[in-house]
């Protein structure tokens, strides 16, 4: 196991201008001697190599190198914890006379992070377990194609040439997959909100909650599982930036892995838990399509524009029913709202045609467009600009 480092003096002082000087002052630390390629910390002998050189005047380095010869027995980590304790020593030396110390190998970031590897594999495909699980038990068989979450279908766009056969969340990035469960998104416009209060004085409780934020995992896991959602996403963001250092070749310190340890153990054992208790969760209809419209409007911001046109229109055309008396549960759905508009003589044929036509396309957008090309987003703006005006004129039908 070998650390090495290249440390810089930048001074005008006669300080550390050759080897010797540069081990007298390794030296001056009580615990450190240095004897031959020998270097001794707390009576445990190390093999090192020492080079230096002259940058420009006034401008030294020394590139050390210390090796840490193990074998996994009784005394390894004992010895591999006082090996950890002289580089830190050598670091707290050079910092007080302000060298600059530039990491070029290390070994013991590479052996913790090989531990913390199956860790962070088994963490992540735990999650992926629980979120396909839960798209396909119960959300239907077909919710790639019904409901694939924002992240997951701008992924697809960005590799939409490689040979995918793992399914979407196989493909997804790491810190993206808590996005699907713990990301909040507003079920009902706020705009019905002010009008109910503007119709009544009082509201009921499970009426003003529909307005509220809320992410997947409050709305159909913490009721078993019973961990804050916040909570949840905090722990596995921390796990994800040290996940990233293991990913990325930084390497981990004792320290960094223990944490990894502890926020397994945390975040693990309540998506093992939401595992066992999927078949105790009932996602109804509405609900479905509210998730599809949420996860796909992050997918394109043209996307999301149009939804929100989409909802403006809807309210219209329900407070259109309203005004002439004719709002009906079996008219809660569009499609059979505007027939009656039309069969009523409040809209024509043409109007008729133009909401059938969004209707359809948010029918398409939401739950069968994979590639969101020029065109695709061409109609969308299309369609916003129509469903401004047709929310004008269904406002002034009296």
């Amino acid at each position: 196991m070998k650390v090495e480092y290249i440390i810089i003096f930048d001074t005008e002082k006669d300080f550390c201008q050759n080897i010797n000087s540069f081990k007298y002052f390794l030296q001056s630390d009580s615990n450190i001697t240095i004897s031959n390629n020998e270097i001794y910390f707390k009576n445990t002998c190390f093999h090192y190599s020492l080079q230096n050189g002259n940058i420009k005047d006034n401008i030294y380095y020394y590139d050390i190198s210390i090796e840490f010869n193990y074998e996994n027995g009784q005394h390894f980590d004992n010895e591999l914890k006082i090996f950890e304790e002289l580089l830190r020593a050598i670091k707290v030396l050079m910092g007080t006379v302000k060298a600059k110390i530039e990491v070029i190998w290390n070994d013991v970031g590479l052996y913790y992070a090989e531990k913390a590897y199956t860790k962070i594999f088994r963490i992540e495909n735990l999650m992926r377990k629980l979120i396909t699980k839960f798209m396909l038990i119960n959300v239907g068989a077909n919710w790639e194609k019904e409901n694939v979450p924002a992240k997951i279908a701008a992924f697809k766009e960005r590799n939409k040439n490689k040979n995918r056969k793992r399914g979407y969340l196989y493909d997804l990035d790491f810190i993206d997959l808590a996005n699907f469960l713990f990301d909040e998104y507003q079920i009902s416009n706020i705009g019905e909100l002010k009008k109910l209060c503007s119709e009544r004085k009082q509201l009921k409780v499970d009426e003003l909650e529909k307005f509220l934020p809320m992410s997947n995992w409050e709305k159909f896991f913490k009721k078993s599982v019973s961990i804050d959602g916040d909570y949840l996403k905090k722990e596995w963001n921390k796990f994800y930036d040290l996940r990233c250092c293991v990913a990325h070749n930084v390497g981990i310190n004792a320290s960094e892995y223990r944490t990894i340890c502890e926020l397994y153990k945390d975040i693990s054992e309540p998506l093992e838990k939401a595992i066992a208790e999927l078949d105790q969760i009932t996602v109804d209809d509405e609900s479905k399509e509210l998730l599809a419209e949420n996860i796909i409007a992050n997918k394109e911001q043209q996307v999301g524009q149009f939804l929100l046109n989409y909802k403006k229109l809807e309210i219209a055309i329900h407070n259109c029913l309203k005004r002439k008396r004719l709002m009906d549960r079996q008219y809660s759905f569009l499609g059979s709202a505007i027939e009656l508009l039309l069969r009523k003589g409040l809209i024509d044929e043409n109007m008729y045609k133009s909401l059938r036509d969004v209707i359809n396309l948010r029918i398409q957008i939401v739950h069968h467009t994979d590639e969101f090309n020029e065109q695709v987003i061409q109609n969308l703006k299309d369609a916003c600009n129509k469903m401004v005006d047709l929310e004008k004129k269904l406002n002034e039908v009296v």
